[in-house]
């Protein structure tokens, strides 16, 4: 992300993004489907590890724009 200003509409991925991301999700499922694992644990899973990547983004972004001298109001 460009600047120092923290953008929503740069998060929504582009289709071509969001198709390619989901393409890996099914082909992990599967993967993981394979490995004996049912689909709400695999639902759950995902849905939590995507939370905290998305906090520890979140966080990384803070931090570096800290370091940088820009502060959140």
């Amino acid at each position: 992300m460009a600047g120092s200003t923290f953008n929503l509409r740069e998060l929504d991925p582009p289709t071509e993004c969001r198709f390619k991301v989901e393409a890996g999700m099914l082909d992990l499922i599967e993967q993981l489907r394979g490995q004996g694992l049912s689909q709400p644990e695999i639902a759950v899973a995902l849905a939590d590890a995507a939370e905290e990547y998305v906090i520890r983004l979140a966080t990384t972004f803070e931090l570096n724009h800290q370091h940088s001298g820009y502060h959140r109001n």
